[in-house]
């Protein structure tokens, strides 16, 4: 378990620890898990991997990969060997002389990293957090006694893994610009004042930024290999443009002579979104549960498994379910599919969804040939694996 209340990253944190970081730092203050006990870890990437993913990258590289001295930007012709890839050579040399690089889409590339962010996002949102987009995850390679962007500050909250190396870091209160859209994020160091945090991140460490909170790393003796995970979540804006974006009488034209001062419009409008801001919350619940593709690993194996009615399944590592009931189905919304059933489905589902293992035939209040339908299409789509006996 993560130290201090952080969020587990791999479902190892309990609801409680993150709701206590919910209240204490989330959107506030960052936070460092010192000398986190990460039994992970080794499944992240290291310096040979960084060269096997750096390697298989044409150039150019779609902003797979870049360059970063103060800025970023990708690779240009001097990284190409002659096959059109990059050339490591050219890579090396480069490091040598200060250059940082970032591989970018982790969480897509790196089937480990892919789950990892899973596992977070499903913590997050079974904790209460809705995401607006999928975690993503960005890895960083910085050579001794280099600096790899200016501070700066994110829109989204992000979290650091120290994987190799040491890297130190400064980090400032919120910036009064973290809810405008239109800025850049670049900051005016001088205008900074005193860093809140100087946390010098060894591997294993775990650091939480805050979205808007500026932030600089350098390293020293050493480099530094680590990871970031981007979370945005729901704002309140795209909450309320979800709420209000199919109600009719909203399209109707101001009338001539328009008076600001007459209330009377926002009253209703205040009124609406009493009644829909749950439905609104349910939907982002669900829109970001069908977002959320099927994770890579043993997918095509499980379509070719015979299932019948004594086969031992669970839910696939990685599903999210969402379920919604209203007078006569049950609807469930897990891992970019939607399936709407009878409400006699109810009790069979929600067993499914507690990931508990299962046997078709004992689906409570399914016939046996319908427990069986239901799992042959969740198999299909990726929702179920099969429980290999010990």
């Amino acid at each position: 378990m993560i130290p201090h209340g952080m969020p587990c990253l791999a479902g190892l944190t309990d609801h409680e620890s993150l709701k206590s970081f919910f209240m204490e730092s989330w959107d506030k203050l960052p936070r460092v898990a010192v000398g986190a006990s990460l039994p992970w870890l080794g499944s992240l990437m290291d310096l040979t991997d960084v060269e096997g993913f750096m390697a298989s990258l044409p150039v150019p590289t779609q902003s797979l990969m870049s360059l970063i001295a103060g800025g970023a930007r990708e690779p240009g012709r001097e990284c190409r060997s002659a096959d059109g890839f990059i050339n490591l050579g050219a890579i090396h040399q480069l490091f040598s002389e200060g250059m940082s690089f970032v591989l970018t889409k982790m969480h897509k590339r790196h089937p480990f990293t892919g789950r990892l962010c899973r596992a977070l996002e499903t913590d997050l949102v079974k904790g209460g957090l809705i995401l607006t987009e999928r975690i993503g995850a960005n890895l960083y390679l910085t050579p001794p006694q280099a600096q790899a962007l200016d501070p700066h500050f994110d829109f989204h909250h992000v979290l650091v893994i120290q994987l190799e190396g040491q890297k130190h870091w400064k980090i400032w209160t919120q910036h009064h610009q973290v809810n405008n859209p239109k800025h850049e994020g670049g900051v005016d160091k001088n205008a900074l004042g005193s860093p809140i945090l100087e946390p010098n991140l060894k591997p294993g460490d775990v650091l939480y930024i805050p979205r808007g909170c500026p932030h600089e790393a350098g390293t020293a003796e050493s480099h530094s290999l680590h990871l970031t995970l981007s979370m945005t979540p729901v704002s309140w804006n795209h909450l309320l443009g979800t709420a209000l974006e199919d109600h009719h009488a909203l399209n109707q034209p101001l009338p001539p002579f328009f008076d600001a001062s007459d209330l009377g419009p926002l009253a209703q409008i205040e009124t609406l979104l009493h009644q829909r801001l749950g439905d609104a919350y349910r939907h982002s619940q669900e829109t970001f549960a069908m977002n959320l593709s099927q994770l890579p690993g043993e997918g095509f194996a499980m379509r070719y498994q015979t299932l019948v009615g004594d086969t031992l399944l669970k839910l696939a590592p990685g599903s999210l379910p969402i379920l919604r009931v209203d007078a006569t189905q049950v609807h469930l919304t897990l891992q970019g599919s939607r399936f709407s059933l009878p409400k006699k489905a109810l009790t069979a589902l929600e067993l499914i969804c507690t990931g508990t293992s299962f046997k078709p035939h004992s689906l409570p209040e399914l016939s046996t040939q319908e427990a069986l339908t239901l799992a042959k299409t969740l198999q299909q789509q990726g929702c179920l694996c099969v429980v290999c006996a010990n």
